[in-house]
């Protein structure tokens, strides 16, 4: 578990006991401290439950030259590009280009749960579904390649007008990283 997380679960458990021993001795529902010990070790269980359901891992913001590259290695400190995946399990993985993104994905797409990509006119992340993909060859991303992401239609729009790009698909781009 991340440390935010465990400190989740030590008060939601906390909050439960305390909860617990305030309704036992209000209301005097046990006689005995091995009935409070029961009733507190029910709610033990049940919080860890709600705890452990809370949901699909959402990602998390990249720290810009603090991360590295899963791939590479090298810090991540160009804002215009970058990605991130989280797995099945809900590990994640930041990576600072497009290029290492792909490499990853080609040897370990089985595993992976959600996919995201920097919006290079936005400096935001945004799920990989929802990315056009450019090829240009006046950008000049982290690998040294010319693709970049975006979702901004109108910010692409300005941008083509001042030079010739090719827009990509994920599933367009995959079938290249294949094939290398």
């Amino acid at each position: 578990f991340p440390s935010h997380d465990i400190r989740l679960i030590f008060w939601v458990l906390s909050l439960d006991c305390q909860v617990t021993w305030h309704f036992a001795k209000k209301m005097s529902m046990f006689q005995s401290s091995q009935g409070l010990l029961v009733q507190m070790a029910i709610g033990f269980v049940l919080s860890l439950a709600l705890v452990s359901c809370t949901g699909k891992k959402q990602a998390e913001d990249i720290h810009w030259n603090e991360d590295a590259c899963e791939n590479c290695h090298m810090k991540m400190n160009d804002r215009k590009y970058g990605a991130e995946v989280i797995t099945n399990h809900g590990r994640i993985f930041k990576f600072d280009a497009i290029e290492c993104l792909l490499d990853f994905v080609k040897k370990n797409e089985a595993i992976l749960s959600d996919i995201y990509v920097v919006d290079y006119f936005h400096s935001e992340l945004i799920p990989v579904k929802d990315a056009v993909f450019v090829r240009s060859h006046k950008v000049h991303g982290p690998m040294g390649t010319n693709v970049f992401a975006t979702k901004d239609s109108a910010a692409l729009k300005d941008f083509a007008e001042k030079d010739t790009v090719q827009q990509l698909s994920w599933e367009t781009l995959k079938k290249e990283a294949q094939s290398e």
